[in-house]
């Protein structure tokens, strides 16, 4: 609350007087010269404050997906990836109150071969540690003297493993 009440006085404060933004600079023969910015001028101007953590996880060894190659089940003894070839997939999950969305792309830089077994329909998937971070952001809007909390999330992962899965 204290916060909140200081902002605003801030923002009143701020709001009574010019700001004059000397820049200069000299960048490849151009000069940039000063230049006078007045508040009411840009009336939104937000004021972005710290971001927050509200929740970061490593989801250990995640199935991100089947790969591109072969892109149906079937009864191989193995698999042959050429040198060079770019493998890609994704899939989305349900993570608590969450839809995770994850991609990837794989190249292999040599011809490796997967075995599998002949009997069993298999194909190749890709698995690798999924990083959430669920973060907010307060953002304060000097000319309206509001505050409001911006939410996002992170997602990121490691480079995937490949590697063969049999059909239940």
């Amino acid at each position: 609350m204290h916060k909140k009440v200081l902002l605003l006085c801030l923002a009143f404060f701020i709001s009574l007087f010019y700001f004059q933004i000397n820049i200069s600079a000299n960048f490849i023969g151009n000069n940039i010269n000063s230049k006078i910015v007045n508040p009411y001028e840009l009336p939104n101007a937000p004021i972005w404050m710290k971001k927050k953590i509200v929740n970061r996880v490593i989801l250990k060894n995640k199935f991100i997906g089947y790969t591109s190659y072969p892109n149906v089940w079937s009864k191989a003894a193995g698999y042959t990836i050429s040198g060079g070839r770019n493998l890609t997939g994704g899939t989305s999950f349900n993570w608590k109150t969450m839809t995770v969305n994850v991609s990837f792309s794989y190249t292999t830089s040599g011809t490796t071969h997967f075995k599998a077994n002949s009997k069993r329909a298999s194909r190749l998937q890709a698995r690798a540690n999924v990083k959430i971070i669920k973060w907010k952001q307060k953002v304060f809007f000097p000319s309206l003297h509001k505050i409001k909390t911006v939410r996002g999330k992170n997602i990121t992962h490691t480079t995937p493993t490949i590697s063969v899965i049999y059909k239940k």
